[in-house]
């Protein structure tokens, strides 16, 4: 189940695609974003199969081209942990043709290549352009048709096998389009996976051979969220433009993790929503048995589920809710100011009465976690110049979704955290790792996502990082439990996660990890007895700390 967000207008809409074919700046604008969102998929490991027309969406708002649906082929295992659907067959690169529609897992794993998305977008934009039309083609004559061609070595690309240099059917602007595109859509649709080249390569090669000056420069918002942490790049453009779009409706400003959080405190159920539509289904459990079982414990004909399989089905989520509970906010505090003339701190004074109330209930207060989201958002977005303002909002309370940023900036994490951790050495053995091989897998058992095998990997990473990064240190137990809040929070940034461990121990228990603890331990073992037994003790110790 991936929750994303939707767009109704595709590259199927036959008015957009229409437009495209004759708008030189606008179908530009469309390969640079295809390309540029394979080139950021492919730098988080993610390799969706193919592109299709249903995957290509236009964000009418923002007038942006964007990829939907991109990464159920690594969720799925590529087929090995639930069932793979890849769409139209016509838009597979050749290499995956060759495999058959039946294969699945580590084989189809191995033959997905970054270029195979590539291949898909050629072939998406010799469509548009009607350089090729292969409506009329049954998946079988497609498949004969590209294989036979490649195998015949006659071209090297499919746009040089279908592409009429003498095609007079073109319009002058098409002709001029096609021309401009011509190096691109040859690399683009190269049989041969080592000879096609991947979106980075293609997306330096479109800039050094397709000029246009109509095409709007966008400006690239930084979101803490998901761009690398703490930045290492100028934020100067990253204001969200208070157009009258905008203004109209400000929530639609608010990045999809945010939306999902405020959709779920405003009563939003994913699962509520598959039942209205007949899927998930509860189900009793005999339903589930095997009509057969042998003593090899092989098992034959399983439950017949009633519920309709979901695989593959899209269900748009109602926001109508969201929108309704938060039409009465005013607009400033979509727009917070954080700093006055006087450099002093601006808070919203309606939310001051929330702040005397249980955290529990802050938390799930739908208007305050949104002020809270907005304004710690804003903060991290100048970080670190704002690291004392988010040290004096987090003492109040942290929201949820931006606990794990949070952390990083308490524990003043900074500089190009992404290549130091690249450069330690994690693989070659040490002497400790027999104890982390006997510790990772008791670690936090009763959390199922640090109960994951994903979880020892990373966790079992970044703790030989840090053996590997601090000679001065060794490893001792409890280690491990100290590393686990910072791979739960930082699941999907493994950097972030190892530099705030080893600031949180460089700072806080660097002496704990001395090859020679015994005084530590003793000392602090001692202390709390002592406190026990002697009570003047322990109200000497309490004036000392309040001083």
């Amino acid at each position: 189940m991936i929750v994303a967000e939707f767009h109704s207008k595709n590259l199927t809409d036959i008015s957009l695609r229409s437009r495209l074919s004759s708008d030189q700046p606008a179908l530009f604008s469309l390969s640079t974003d295809i390309i540029r969102g394979l080139a950021f998929l492919n730098r988080h490991d993610l390799l969706p199969l193919s592109l299709t027309p249903e995957m290509i969406t236009y964000d009418e708002r923002n007038n942006i081209f964007k990829i939907a649906d991109f990464a159920s082929s690594n969720l799925t295992g590529f087929g090995s942990f639930a069932p793979l659907r890849p769409g139209d067959a016509r838009y597979l690169a050749p290499e995956l043709l060759l495999l058959g529609p039946t294969a699945h897992g580590a084989a189809l794993q191995a033959a997905v290549v970054p270029s195979s998305a590539v291949w898909s977008l050629g072939v998406i934009l010799c469509e548009i352009l009607q350089i090729a039309d292969f409506s009329s083609l049954s998946v079988a004559q497609w498949v004969s048709l590209i294989l036979g061609d490649a195998l015949k070595k006659k071209h090297p690309s499919f746009y040089e096998s279908t592409r009429d240099p003498q095609a007079t059917g073109e319009n002058s602007t098409q002709t001029s389009v096609i021309a401009s595109l011509d190096e691109v859509l040859r690399d683009c649709t190269t049989y041969f996976p080592s000879l096609r080249p991947g979106p980075v390569t293609v997306l330096t090669k479109f800039h050094e051979t397709v000029t246009f000056s109509d095409s709007p420069v966008r400006s690239r918002l930084y979101d803490p969220l998901w761009d690398v942490f703490p930045p290492v790049t100028l934020r100067c453009r990253s204001e969200v433009v208070k157009t009258p779009e905008v203004l109209k409706v400000p929530l639609a400003s608010r990045g999809i993790d945010e939306l999902y959080r405020l959709w779920t405190l405003a009563g939003g159920d994913v699962l509520g929503e598959l039942r209205a539509q007949g899927f998930a289904a509860e189900e009793p459990a005999i339903l589930s048995l095997p009509q057969l079982s042998t003593g090899e414990q092989t098992t034959f004909a399983k439950g017949h589920r009633t519920s309709a399989d979901p695989s593959g089905t899209l269900v748009v989520l109602n926001m109508k809710p969201l929108l309704e509970r938060l039409d009465d906010v005013a607009k400033e505090v979509y727009f917070p100011l954080l700093l006055r003339s006087d450099d002093a701190i601006r808070y919203l004074t309606d939310y001051d009465e929330m702040r005397d109330l249980p955290l529990v209930i802050r938390e799930n207060n739908l208007k305050y976690q949104l002020h809270r989201q907005i304004l710690f958002h804003r903060l991290f977005c100048g970080y670190p110049f704002t690291q004392a303002m988010i040290k004096k909002e987090a003492a109040m309370d942290v929201p949820p979704l931006y606990r794990a940023r949070t952390w990083a900036a308490l524990l003043g994490i900074k500089g190009d955290i992404v290549n130091d951790y690249e450069s330690i050495d994690k693989d070659s053995p040490c002497s400790s790792d027999r104890q982390i091989e006997v510790d990772i897998p008791r670690c936090h058992q009763y959390n199922s996502l640090m109960s994951s095998m994903e979880a020892h990997v990373k966790l079992k990473r970044i703790l030989k990082a840090w053996i590997a990064d601090h000679p001065q240190f060794v490893y001792w137990q409890g280690l491990d439990s100290l590393s686990a809040p910072f791979v739960y929070l930082n699941f999907s940034d493994e950097p972030l996660a190892y530099a705030c461990l080893s600031a949180f121990v460089t700072k806080y228990v660097h002496s704990f990890f001395l090859k020679d603890n015994t005084p530590v331990i003793q000392g602090k073992s001692s202390t709390p007895c002592s406190f026990f037994h002697d009570q003047r003790s322990l109200v000497a110790a309490m004036k000392k700390s309040t001083r």
